[in-house]
This record gives structure tokens, C-alpha cells and sequence, in this order.
């Protein structure tokens, strides 16, 4: 896709994604996922289920880890998606497929989509 028009400035840095792992464990067992300390991070389980630690976490559901987390202890079979990174330290608010800082610019930006605006 192309964006019309020149790059002004630079907002931010991009955000990095430390730890994106797709996993389908097709056999019981189990696995020591290590989860840097300090990052959001999420296990999304795909289909079948998982044992995190003694937490039974089963198939289409979503475990959010606290920050303080350095490892899951993972047993079972099934297939997850696990998602790692850094927090960006900014308010967020979304709708659909808008992300914005505010709820204002959330709406600016739904309007922008409606009107035709957004290309």
C-alpha cells in the first residue's frame, strides 16, 4: 500500500516484539517457556488446552501474564499463540480495528474511515 505525502516527523520509535512463538504441541508433554520479565505478554490457546502451572487454560481462550512473570511451566498438548513485548508507557483505546491514544482520536479516526478520509 502506498500513503500519499512526505514523513514530517517521527513520533516514536517502533515497538519491538520481543517473543512471537506459534506453537502445536500434537503430543502431551510439557515446556518451559521463558517470558521476559517487565513485558505484557499473552497466550492465546488456539484449540485443545493447556496446564499453566496448576491453571487449566482451554482451547479459544486467553491468559494475560502479570509483568513479574519470567516463565510458563506448560503442560498438556494443544496449540498457542504467545506474545511478548516491551510496554509502550501510553494510554490506549480501541474499537474494531482502531487503536488510538484517547477516545477522542478513537472517534476522529472512526469518522475519518466513515467520511472516506483514511484512502
Amino acid at each position: 500500500a502506498h500513503l500519499p505525502g512526505p514523513l514530517e516527523q517521527k513520533l516514536s520509535d517502533p515497538v519491538i516484539i520481543h517473543g512471537e512463538l506459534s506453537v502445536n504441541q500434537q503430543t502431551s508433554g510439557s515446556l518451559e517457556l521463558p517470558v521476559s520479565k517487565g513485558h505484557n505478554a499473552f497466550i492465546y490457546m488456539i484449540k485443545d488446552g493447556l496446564m499453566i502451572g496448576d491453571q487449566a487454560l482451554p482451547g479459544s481462550s486467553m491468559a494475560v501474564l502479570s509483568p513479574q512473570t519470567d516463565c510458563l511451566d506448560l503442560r498438556g498438548k494443544g496449540a498457542f499463540l504467545f506474545v511478548s513485548a516491551e510496554p509502550i508507557g501510553e494510554p490506549i483505546a480501541q474499537m474494531g480495528p482502531f487503536v488510538m491514544n484517547t477516545r477522542q482520536e478513537l472517534m476522529q479516526a472512526v469518522e475519518d474511515y466513515q467520511s472516506g478520509r483514511l484512502g
